[in-house]
């Protein structure tokens, strides 16, 4: 896809076309059902903890995890498009949504690693999950067990696996933000750095603490 190797030249392509967000809803439902899978492997470590309601959770987890990426969509082109009316955008919010959503591309790739690496993980996470028999020691009991899962080596280096992954092709995507805001509110490219790039780095800085956490 050219938008991965030359984003400047596809967003300046798409300008010649009628703003239409059924490929963008298409990337992020991408996105969103990949997520969700991952979400449903991760969920099936807590089922223990209640098993009458085992499905339950997993739908929750499933639908969670799938409206999740069309959520964060919206709020992250509207957090762009609002910051971008400060510098005089003129363009619209349509459009923006739309390049937003081709900005989410690396993230299909993004979560295709990171449900390779639960799959690869979920074997020994298993073997560290809380069960019912911790939930039968009561609510404390069951903190306990929660606690030591999450100080779990094996559990801690999947956790920094899996955020270190996020964060390397969130920063792909901020990138191709900055060039997609560009052009669909006509901004300068220090203006553009400004409206995408800015958040962006308070987010990046935000997953970097939580790989250190």
């Amino acid at each position: 896809m050219s938008i991965l190797t030359h984003p400047d030249a596809f967003f300046l392509q798409m300008l010649d076309k009628n703003e239409d967000l059924r490929k963008p809803a298409l990337i992020v439902l991408a996105v969103g059902i990949i997520s969700a899978l991952t979400a449903v492997l991760v969920a099936q470590l807590s089922t223990g903890l209640m098993p009458e309601i085992g499905p339950l959770i997993l739908i929750a987890a499933f639908v969670g995890a799938l409206l999740g990426a069309f959520f964060l969509w919206f709020v992250w082109s509207g957090l762009i498009y609002g910051i971008s009316l400060a510098f005089v955008g003129e363009g619209s919010f349509k459009r923006t949504l739309e390049f937003a959503g081709y900005g989410l591309i690396p993230q299909i790739i993004g979560s295709i690693i990171t449900l390779g690496a639960t799959l690869w993980y979920l074997p020994e996470l298993s073997a560290v999950a809380v069960f019912p028999a911790q939930f039968s020691q009561g609510i404390q009991g069951v903190q306990a067990a929660t606690n030591a899962m999450m100080q779990n080596p094996v559990m801690i280096q999947y956790l920094e696996v899996t955020s270190l992954v996020t964060l390397v092709f969130f920063l792909w995507t901020a990138f191709l933000w900055i060039n997609g805001i560009e052009h669909a509110q006509k901004l300068s490219p220090r203006d553009a750095i400004l409206c995408a790039g800015v958040p962006s780095v308070f987010y990046a800085i935000f997953l970097i603490s939580q790989l250190g956490a």
